[in-house]
C-alpha cells in the first residue's frame, strides 16, 4: 500500500492513476509582461494556424483588465479563447496571460505537453520577454455518495473540525494554508460547501448539492526569459508539488475509491 509522504522532501511520490478522479477542473497560467499586439486580429492568426489542430474553435471576448491603480486604470482588452473538439480544453491568451484549463484531465504528461506547445506558438508568434507567474492548480470535488464517507477518504488532521461535527450540523468549512516551498508557493484550500456555494466563481462553479472540496494551486514568480523548456521543465515540477500535497491530504481508501491500483 502507498505510505503517506511528507509534505517537503525531495524523495519523489508515484503516481496513482484514478479511473474516476474527483478532478473537475485543472488550470496552468504562464503570465508575462504586457503585449498589447494580442488585442488584434492578425497577430492571433499564424498562433491559430499553429495551434489548430488541437483547439480548432476560436472565440473572442472582451475582458476587463488593470493597469496600474484607481477606476481609471481599468481597461477593456481581448481574450482568445480556443477550445477543443470535445469542449473540455480550453487555451486563454491575452495581453498578459496564457492558460490552459480542462474538465478532463488524464496525466500530469499530456497537460504539460499542451502547455508547451501553445508555449511555443506565443514564443515564435509574439515572443514575451519573460515569465512573470508560472502556476498549476488542481481541483477535486468530493460530492454524494462519497460525500457519506469523506471521514474515511482524508486524513483526520486535513478534516479539521469537519471530523467530529456531522452533516447537517456542519454547514460550512474552509481551511487556507500558504505554504513556502522554495522556489514556489503553494495555496492549498480545502473544506466542506453546503449547496450553491463557491468561494471563487471563476474556477469552482456552484452546485446544488453538498460538496467537499480540496483546491491545491502551486505557483512560482520572477521567472526566466520566456522559454517554452523552462515552462516545460518548471510546469512538470510545480505539478509533482502539488501532487504531494495530493497524496498527503487523502487516504489510501481514497485511491481505492476512485479507481486507483493500491
Amino acid at each position: 500500500m502507498p505510505s503517506r509522504p511528507t509534505l517537503f522532501s525531495a524523495d519523489p511520490v508515484d503516481e496513482v492513476p484514478l479511473l474516476r478522479a474527483p478532478l473537475v477542473r485543472v488550470i496552468a497560467q504562464v503570465r508575462f509582461p504586457e503585449q498589447l499586439e494580442v488585442d488584434r486580429r492578425e497577430v492571433i492568426e499564424p498562433i491559430q494556424g499553429a495551434i489548430r489542430e488541437r483547439y480548432p474553435v476560436l472565440r473572442q471576448e472582451s475582458i476587463h483588465v488593470a493597469r496600474g491603480e484607481g477606476p481609471q486604470s481599468v481597461h477593456s482588452s481581448t481574450a482568445w479563447r480556443f477550445f477543443d473538439r470535445t469542449n473540455t480544453w480550453r487555451a486563454t491568451l491575452t495581453t498578459g496571460f496564457l492558460a490552459l484549463e480542462t474538465w478532463r484531465y488524464t496525466s500530469r504528461a499530456d497537460l504539460v505537453q499542451r502547455l508547451v506547445e501553445l508555449s511555443e506558438a506565443v514564443a515564435t508568434h509574439i515572443g514575451p520577454s519573460r515569465v512573470d507567474r508560472l502556476g498549476v492548480r488542481y481541483i477535486d470535488r468530493i460530492v454524494n455518495p462519497e460525500l457519506a464517507n469523506v471521514g474515511r477518504l482524508l486524513h483526520s488532521d486535513v478534516l479539521g473540525v469537519a471530523a467530529n461535527i456531522p452533516t447537517p450540523t456542519l454547514v460550512h468549512t474552509m481551511n487556507e494554508a500558504l505554504l513556502q516551498d522554495l522556489p514556489a508557493l503553494l495555496l492549498a484550500r480545502w473544506g466542506y460547501l453546503p449547496p450553491n456555494a463557491t468561494y471563487d466563481p471563476a474556477a469552482l462553479e456552484s452546485i446544488e448539492s453538498s460538496s467537499w472540496v480540496l483546491d491545491i494551486d502551486v505557483h512560482r514568480t520572477n521567472g526566466p526569459a520566456f522559454s517554452p523548456d523552462w515552462i516545460r521543465d518548471e510546469a512538470s515540477a510545480l505539478a509533482a508539488r502539488a501532487y504531494r500535497f495530493f497524496r498527503w491530504a487523502v487516504t489510501d481508501e481514497f485511491l481505492e475509491c476512485y479507481g486507483g491500483d493500491v
